[in-house]
């Protein structure tokens, strides 16, 4: 990580200010209070925000409502620019933007500090504590030294240690202890196998003899499990052909019985149908014997027909004369004898009818 560039506007005694870090090294001098502490401390709340426990009533300069810090830094061959933005609201400071950008692209999808903070910490490969070991090995405050140099042997061993988290290296070296151990017994063990290296050979050679008289075992069991195979083979193909014999045949059984029950089920009908022509027939008989009198009696039964049909027709004549004489007027004429009727004569008609 280099830092290449930090802004710092509305931050303690700088209005605004620009500084820019080339290669090598960068030396800030200035009288008291002229605002070096202020950049350093400007880049550790870019880089670490509200974690940094720097007091944002600190970093706004006097009668400001509004600061702002923006860093550059280059990694692994991309430019990262981290930007901080705190206002004043009452006697609160409170953080009010901020944003992350890669090579000029912004980062989307943070919406809390928090968020900005682990996005730092992933694209910039932060150990655990980064803060901490920031202050420790790279950023040293005022008056820190004087802090360090005053605490006890075993303090300052264990501030130390718990920054640079030495005792991780301590258990990783007594876990690489037992390791070593490990290997040094399996150097051991290998060391006497090899001392043993004659007797190996020898069982080695005995093996190799073992193993050419079972290829030929293999070989031979090999050609036995041909004949075998040809063997079953045949015996399967022959099996085959009684399966399908034995299915054919099953087929013919159950169109047989299929037959049978349908035969069966014939011989039912025809029982039932010569019941129902011996019933036919004893009907017939009984029909025969009584022929002679349905004759007659249709004869007769016609003849009144025939004269019912008579009397119809002659009283649809009398009902017609009867509406021509109740249609008819004095002086008409009569549609029989064509004579013309008088009044009397025509109520002595009406009478009549």
């Amino acid at each position: 990580m280099r830092i290449r560039r930090v802004v710092l506007e509305n931050i303690r005694s700088h209005k605004y200010t620009e500084v820019c870090f080339d290669d090598g090294i960068t030396v800030i001098s200035g009288r008291t209070g002229s605002g070096k502490s202020s950049i350093l401390m400007a880049i550790e709340y870019a880089l670490f925000g509200s974690e940094s426990r720097i007091p944002k009533e600190l970093l706004l300069r006097r009668r400001e409502l509004k600061g702002r810090v923006v860093l550059e830094v280059e990694h692994e061959g991309h430019l990262l620019t981290i930007e901080r933005v705190f206002v004043k609201e009452g006697r609160n400071i409170l953080s009010k933007g901020f944003s992350f950008k890669v090579d000029g692209v912004e980062k989307l999808g943070m919406k809390r500090e928090a968020d900005l903070n682990h996005q730092i910490s992933l694209s910039l490969g932060f150990p655990e504590r980064a803060k901490d070991l920031f202050e420790t090995t790279i950023y040293t405050k005022q008056d820190e030294i004087r802090k360090l140099l005053t605490m006890s042997k075993m303090e300052r061993q264990k501030y130390i240690d718990e920054i640079l988290q030495l005792s991780k290296y301590e258990l990783v070296w007594e876990n690489m202890r037992e390791a070593i151990r490990d290997l040094e017994r399996d150097a051991k063990e290998i060391e006497g196998e090899l001392k043993e290296e004659p007797f190996l050979r020898e069982e080695m050679k005995r093996a190799e003899e073992e193993k050419e008289k079972l290829k030929g075992e293999l070989t031979e069991l090999e050609e036995k499990e041909g004949e075998k195979k040809e063997r079953y083979s045949k015996v399967s193909e022959k099996f085959g052909k009684v399966r399908e014999e034995l299915e054919r045949l099953e087929e013919r059984r159950r169109k047989y019985e299929n037959a049978k029950s349908l035969v069966e089920e014939k011989e039912r009908e025809l029982k039932h149908l010569e019941e129902e022509t011996s019933a036919l027939r004893r009907e017939i008989e009984e029909i025969k014997v009584g022929e002679i009198d349905y004759d007659e009696v249709l004869r007769e039964y016609t003849s009144l027909k025939e004269k019912v049909n008579g009397y119809e027709e002659r009283l649809r004549e009398l009902e017609k004369e009867y509406e021509e004489v109740l249609s008819m007027k004095a002086g008409a004429r009569c549609p029989l004898c064509k004579q013309e009727i008088s009044e009397e004569h025509m109520g002595r008609i009406r009478e009549e009818y």
